[in-house]
């Protein structure tokens, strides 16, 4: 101010001033800044190189201390593995002590001069603390020293001990005998005691039984259970069971050794019988020592199955099959007949054989209460399998040889034969019989038995195969060979149908009243075969299989030429239906003879169905539907036709209030009854029905009614009369519920021969009107002389 600057210019100045000193300090806080971030930047780098020479420094310390570590564990070490060396080594010093000290006092002991039951004691537990001693060594040297010590000790027993034991035993001294067992047994040397008694006491006895040439397996064995009830009681005083286990080892020893020596050369069994009763023996013995001994020690289990290994199932096996096989083989060639049996339950021998056979395999005798021998039973099985597989097999030929001669085949008569139908018969029936028989025998002795052996349940399964494979066979007999013998003889002798129009046609043979010869033929074979195969108990179900497969077969061939039959007769009527103008005998000739082939086709037909409602058919048989279709075909011919073809009688009832007429009608021959409404007048739901006897009347064999459109005739044809169609017959108009009409006529069988089917037939279609109200023309023959017959008004 004093330069005479103003105050403002003063205050501009400083701002200024302020402003670039604000620049500057700005400036350097920027360049210390860089400096810092780049010192910051240099000190992180540096960082990492450090962390790495930390972490290096920690490893070599860690390494450092492990190394410290296992130094020290390697050190404890070798020093528990000195002391367990030196402990190991102290160990085998105080058990050879301990073992040198056991020896030595055996060795005192056993040189005592008299040693008494108390030394013997003690000798027999110092030799048991040093066989233990000889277990815990771990030194295969010094065990195998210790073994041979023992041997040399038991050696010395035998010869020092052996005959005391001897003569303890015939001075029933029991507590000597004990203490003597007990020590052998210590020493292992049990043997030689069972070898010392079998020498003295049972062998002797045995060889004295040998002696006797007609001694048996079983004497031996009851020598043995002498012996044993003899020293059984001093050697149970001696040493209770351990004494009584040693005697019966001793037995089965000696049993043993004698069955190798003389079993096969002495007592070799030389048929089945023989092994049977040999092995059941051996079995009763085996039984009555374990039953004496209480309870069954290891080494007896052992010499029993030993003992029973001598027994070679395979020679028993053998020897079966030699005698049963062989003589079954001899009957069962088919270039020999099968022999009748006499008195036996069956017609052949053959199976009397094999029953007889199949009873001695499984016989009761070589079982044990009731229950077989595991090995003899499974030789018995292969042998029944064996057995059964010849019978299939000699079946399966026997059916061969049969179809062979299937076209030769017949009924018995006294004439020979190679095969008849009754033989066949006979042999199916044995072969059931004989089925029965196997299935008995199957579940009493095969079914219950070892059951929860897989591998006999296997064999079981075979031979029940095996069973029904012959059942099977002895079906097919039935089934296959009569089957086809018995349709091939239907539909021969049914195909004589055929020869019907050649008959009657132009041969002024006689209406037909019964069958056909053929029809009858075929319908007593149908019978016959029937009752042989009941009488033979053949199963229902195969009976019925069998005449349904037969009948539906012959029924529709059979069928099929009725059905031509009818279509011939037709064709030569409708051509001989233009030459009636000729002669008026002609054509009622002609007209005669076409009646008479479909009447005698009506018998047949009624016939058949009759023979089928006795037989046992199944329901679903189609000769039922075949026969029931040819009757249709057969009724379905007009009653005019029916009427102008045979010379039927026709009765005639007029309906009124229920009169009742008598006739008398020839037996033997078709008629008709003729219900008639002769009202005229039209009624709702009016029908006719007819009752016989007073019950309603239906279609049935031999009979057939029909009723015409307009339901005021009704004709009830009986295509044959006989004694069961003799009675009352109704017949009644209803409508609804109500009954409008009604008339009865009893028929009675006539007792003048039936001349009217002998001498009278319909009158020719040009005479058809001779006879008034409701008559019916007929020609006498004889005469050519004009008739009517007629039942009057009722």
């Amino acid at each position: 101010m004093e330069l005479g600057f103003s105050l403002e210019r003063i205050r501009d100045d400083l701002r200024v001033y302020l402003k670039i000193i604000q620049n500057s300090m700005i400036e350097m806080i920027n360049q210390d800044y860089a400096h810092f971030v780049l010192l910051s930047g240099n000190i992180v780098n540096l960082r990492s190189p450090v962390d790495k020479l930390l972490h290096s420094v920690e490893n070599a310390a860690n390494e450092i201390d492990q190394s410290d570590t296992r130094l020290k564990a390697l050190e404890l070490t070798e020093k528990l593995e000195e002391q367990r060396r030196l402990s190991s080594c102290a160990q085998r010093l105080q058990s050879k002590l301990i073992t040198m000290q056991l020896l030595q006092r055996i060795k005192s002991l056993l040189k005592s001069s008299n040693p008494d039951s108390f030394v013997l004691s003690v000798l027999a537990r110092q030799i048991l603390k040093a066989k233990v001693a000889v277990e815990l060594n771990d030194e295969k040297s010094n065990r195998d020293t210790l073994n041979r010590c023992l041997t040399q000790i038991g050696e010395y027993l035998q010869a020092e001990f052996g005959p005391s034991f001897l003569l303890s035993i015939q001075n029933e001294d029991h507590n000597n005998v004990g203490k003597l067992l007990e020590l052998f047994v210590a020493c292992g040397c049990d043997d030689a005691l069972h070898a010392i008694f079998i020498a003295e006491f049972v062998n002797p006895r045995l060889n004295e039984c040998l002696s006797k040439r007609e001694a048996h397996f079983k004497a031996v064995l009851c020598e043995l259970i002498a012996v044993h009830e003899e020293y059984s009681s001093l050697m149970s005083k001696a040493a209770k069971s351990s004494g009584v286990t040693f005697l019966t080892d001793c037995l089965l020893m000696a049993l043993v050794g004698f069955t190798e020596r003389h079993l096969k050369s002495s007592f070799v069994p030389t048929n089945p019988s023989n092994f049977r009763d040999t092995y059941k023996a051996f079995n009763n013995f085996a039984a009555e020592l374990v039953r004496r001994c209480g309870c069954v020690e290891a080494s007896t289990s052992k010499l029993l199955k030993m003992t029973r290994s001598k027994f070679d199932v395979q020679v028993y096996h053998q020897l079966c099959c030699l005698e049963t096989l062989s003589g079954l083989e001899e009957r069962m060639k088919l270039s020999m007949p099968l022999e009748p049996s006499t008195g036996g339950a069956y017609h052949y021998k053959l199976h009397d054989l094999l029953c007889n056979t199949l009873e001695k395999v499984w016989s009761e005798e070589q079982s044990t209460d009731c229950l077989f021998s595991l090995p003899l039973a499974w030789s018995c099985l292969i042998l029944t399998f064996r057995v059964l597989n010849v019978y299939e097999n000699f079946v399966g030929e026997y059916h061969r040889n049969c179809k062979s001669l299937l076209d030769e085949l017949n009924f018995a008569t006294d004439k020979p034969c190679k095969q008849s139908v009754d033989d066949i018969v006979h042999f199916i029936k044995d072969g059931f019989q004989f089925v029965d028989f196997l299935s008995k025998i199957y579940d009493r002795l095969l079914l219950l038995k070892w059951s929860g052996d897989f591998s006999a349940s296997r064999v079981h399964e075979v031979v029940k195969s095996s069973l029904s494979s012959i059942e099977l066979a002895i079906s097919g007999l039935v089934s296959s060979l009569l089957t086809d013998w018995l349709s091939d003889r239907l539909i021969c002798r049914w195909a004589a149908v055929s020869e019907l129009p050649r008959l009657f046609r132009w041969t002024r043979k006689e209406n037909p009243s019964t069958p056909s010869s053929y029809m009858m033929d075929g319908c007593n074979l149908l019978v016959k075969i029937h009752q042989l195969l009941s009488d033979a108990s053949v199963p229902n179900n195969l009976l019925r299989e069998m005449l349904r497969r037969t009948l539906d077969t012959a029924t529709s061939i059979y069928a099929n030429n009725v059905s031509q039959v009818l279509s011939s007769v037709d064709q030569v009527s409708s051509s001989l239906s233009k030459l009636k103008r000729s002669t008026k005998m002609a054509a009622a000739d002609v007209l005669s003879d076409d009646g008479k082939i479909k009447l005698q086709l009506q018998l047949d037909l009624f016939k058949v169905k009759t023979v089928l409602d006795s037989l046992p058919l199944p329901d679903d048989c189609d000769a039922y539907s075949t026969l029931s279709r040819l009757a249709k075909e057969m009724e379905n011919m007009s009653a005019e036709s029916f009427d102008e073809a045979v010379a039927v009688p026709i009765y005639e009832l007029r309906l009124d209030e229920g009169s009742q007429e008598t006739v008398d009608v020839p037996v033997g021959g078709p008629v008709v009854l003729r219900c008639v409404d002769l009202s005229g007048t039209p009624i709702d739901n009016e029908f006719l029905f007819w009752l016989y006897q007073g019950q309603r009347l239906g279609e049935r064999n031999g009979i057939m009614i029909a009723t015409d459109d307009k339901k005021k005739v009704s004709n009830l044809k009986i295509y044959q009369l006989d004694e069961s169609y003799v009675g009352i017959y109704e017949c009644i108009a209803k409508a609804g519920p109500h009954t409008l009409m009604k008339a009865k006529l009893r028929v009675r069988a006539g007792r003048e021969s039936a001349s009217l089917f002998q001498e009278d037939e319909l009158c020719p279609p040009d005479m058809r009107d001779f006879c008034s109200n409701g008559g019916t023309c007929l020609m006498h023959k004889p005469t050519s002389t004009y008739l009517c017959r007629y039942v009057g008004a009722c």
